[in-house]
């Protein structure tokens, strides 16, 4: 049975009470806080995806397309063809880079077309010849060289171009 009209339920009161916590409905497991839709979006496509990460401290050169989601803790020198790169803080790739989306909170240098989003945190930087279809600079984000926006067209144009050579 519900609430009285005027009464709150025990588990409305411990929510409100500490506002964001878990709380147990009798006899099943925790309710957890929901994630923002980014986050919960990313958190699906990275137990989906070809994931490659390289850690901290960790160094690699080469050629790397088997891979949807690169995210960089440690160093890269590499040509990358991914649907997504995460550079994060301390994070350092150099090389040439095509994506759908790039999300920058460390050092992203090169050659860099991004087909989509191309997103630099408060701690990002990203220097070289770049090319994107969407950009978002946080407060403190740094960009740098040749930069241009370029319609998702072109940059399908640009990239079958580049092959053909």
């Amino acid at each position: 049975m519900g609430p009285k009209q005027g009464e709150t339920s025990d588990r409305a009161a411990r929510q409100t009470d500490r506002g964001a916590e878990a709380s147990a409905p009798a006899g099943g497991p925790p309710e957890l806080p929901a994630l923002p839709l980014e986050q919960a979006e990313r958190a699906a496509r990275a137990h989906n995806d070809r994931l490659l990460m390289v850690g901290a401290g960790i160094s690699v050169k080469g050629r790397i397309q088997s891979c949807d989601r690169l995210i960089v803790e440690g160093k890269v020198e590499a040509t990358l063809q991914a649907d997504e790169i995460d550079v994060v803080t301390g994070g350092l790739f150099n090389g040439e880079v095509v994506v759908n989306t790039a999300i920058i909170s460390g050092t992203l240098t090169g050659n860099v077309v991004v087909r989509g989003r191309l997103e630099i945190t408060e701690t990002g930087r990203v220097t070289g010849r770049v090319r994107y279809n969407q950009l978002m600079i946080h407060e403190g984000g740094r960009i740098s060289g040749d930069i241009q926006f370029q319609a998702i067209d072109d940059i399908l144009v640009e990239e079958a171009e580049r092959v053909r050579a």
